[in-house]
């Protein structure tokens, strides 16, 4: 170092490319090593932070498929659900068909007990008749108003939990964009 020096010295009027050279050449003695150590930690840093990034890609892909599995299973238990409540529905308006039509029976038995009797009035029991064929009229009606809002109902609670794949595929778009970004600063 010290006859570096001294050939500088010993060359005080050169300022062209050789003096950039000798200048270049001390500077590369004095902190070559730090420079060198310099580059060698930004090497390590880029090389943490790419392999950081493909970690945290590779758990928000996990994560997301993890959630996506999870809706399936959600929207496919509340599909069964309908589809049991469907069918527990139609079993209860079937009963009360049975019903009614057991209790028309029964009233045409009657009634046809009564013709042959003729003990009762006849108007009579055209009335009874009409009241109780109308009150199972309005009962199965209710009944069947009651059925068709619970299914309605239970139809949007499904529409309500369900994600759309246009909403998935947003979110999944808006996720690589912004992965794309954070690799592209880097």
């Amino acid at each position: 170092m010290a006859s570096q020096e001294q050939q500088v010295e010993q060359q005080p009027g050169k300022d062209g490319p050789e003096a950039g050279q000798q200048i270049d050449k001390i500077r590369e003695i004095i902190f070559g090593v730090q420079m060198r150590d310099y580059e060698e930690r930004f090497r390590l840093l880029e090389r943490q932070l790419t392999d950081r990034t493909e970690q945290l890609g590779k758990q928000l892909a996990q994560r997301l498929e993890s959630l996506e599995q999870q809706m399936r299973a959600d929207v496919g238990r509340l599909g069964e659900q309908l589809a049991s409540e469907a069918r527990q529905r139609g079993e209860e308006r079937d009963a009360a068909a049975a019903a009614l039509r057991d209790a028309d029976t029964a009233i045409k038995a009657r009634l046809e007990a009564v013709a042959k009797g003729g003990n009762e009035d006849i108007g009579e029991v055209r009335d009874v008749i009409q009241r109780n064929s109308a009150d199972f009229h309005d009962a199965l009606m209710n009944l069947s108003e009651r059925l068709d809002r619970a299914l309605a109902q239970t139809a949007d609670t499904l529409e309500d939990v369900k994600v759309s794949r246009d909403d998935l595929a947003g979110l999944l778009s808006d996720v690589a964009r912004r992965l794309r970004r954070e690799n592209d600063s880097d």
